[in-house]
């Protein structure tokens, strides 16, 4: 959505950009949806290294923390000051802008809670083909117009191009995780839906534990990290089982740093047989936050014989 994505974009930057359309910034400009940024956005939104050079021209402190720095900036400059020596400006969404936002923002909420019910109704059917089609359904891009008499309306186009193997192999790991785990839970079926339907937003764990408890659960980082988790194991254990049909075991890969406890550690290149494949004991995760994750034994094998 233009409204968003132009919103703390720095205006050289985005004159530059071949991917913005000039004249579309030019129309919400005139429409009032968005504006140059005042001093104090524009101070919130230049990095602190800016914000302390300009404070060094008068040889004022420079420790603190960023909103420290804004407020020493505001009492000893004034406006023509920041304005001359911060040559960075910025997009800012106007009030009317942001109206327009929450709107469409609680508009698509609505949507998004609704197609997790309704994917995992499906699966609870064992309909996981329509699931499957569902979940691709959503993949799109969402583009904004506005009309000669200052509407803004928004356009959703599906995106034909995306890969969807992985998702289709998430849907049908779903049952798999639940009957291994032992539960029938509905919140942990909406956790796992949701955690396919936001996998590409890198703060999916904060959105999904929101999206609970607008459907009446409240779920924990913990839980919701497990689910993905293990979902997404047997997600690569359906994988593997497709692309190596005679692999008989799978190789367990885990991150060595200071992060990694004793089992992760002690698990590290360890093999299980797929058939024996069981959550928290042969498969990950093992603990809070696992980054183990599996490979399956034709990789593992010609991985190890080329390094020797």
């Amino acid at each position: 959505m233009f409204l968003i994505s132009i919103h703390k974009k720095n205006i050289i930057t985005a004159e530059k950009s071949p991917c913005i359309d000039k004249k579309v910034i030019e129309k919400h400009l005139d429409q009032g949806y968005i504006q140059y940024s005042t001093i104090q956005f524009t101070l919130q939104n230049v990095t602190i290294p800016v914000l302390k050079n300009l404070l060094l021209t008068k040889q004022l402190k420079t420790s603190g923390k960023k909103a420290e720095l804004i407020a020493r900036i505001t009492e000893n400059f004034s406006e023509q000051e920041i304005r001359s020596s911060i040559t960075d400006s910025f997009y800012q969404r106007t009030p009317k802008g942001e109206k327009v936002v929450k709107k469409w923002l609680e508009k698509k909420q609505i949507e998004h809670l609704s197609e997790i019910k309704k994917i995992a109704n499906m699966i609870l059917n064992q309909q996981f083909k329509d699931a499957m089609l569902e979940i691709r359904s959503k993949t799109s891009f969402v583009s904004a117009t506005i009309d000669d008499n200052g509407k803004v309306s928004f356009i959703e186009t599906p995106n034909e191009d995306i890969i969807y193997s992985s998702s289709d192999n998430m849907i049908n790991a779903i049952p798999l995780y639940m009957k291994d785990i032992g539960t029938t839970e509905q919140r942990i079926l909406y956790i796992a839906v949701d955690c396919i339907l936001l996998q590409s937003n890198p703060g999916y764990v904060n959105m999904v534990i929101d999206d609970l408890h607008d459907l009446g659960y409240e779920v924990s980082e913990a839980e919701v990290l497990h689910v993905a988790q293990g979902c997404y194991n047997y997600c690569e254990l359906l994988n593997i089982k497709e692309t190596f049909p005679d692999d008989k075991y799978y190789f367990i890969s885990s991150v060595h740093d200071s992060r990694t406890c004793e089992r992760c550690r002690s698990l590290d290149k360890k093999s299980f047989a797929i058939a024996d494949a069981k959550i928290g004991k042969t498969l990950p995760p093992f603990c809070y936050n696992c980054r183990c994750i599996i490979q399956a034994e034709s990789i593992y094998k010609l991985s190890s014989k080329n390094k020797s």
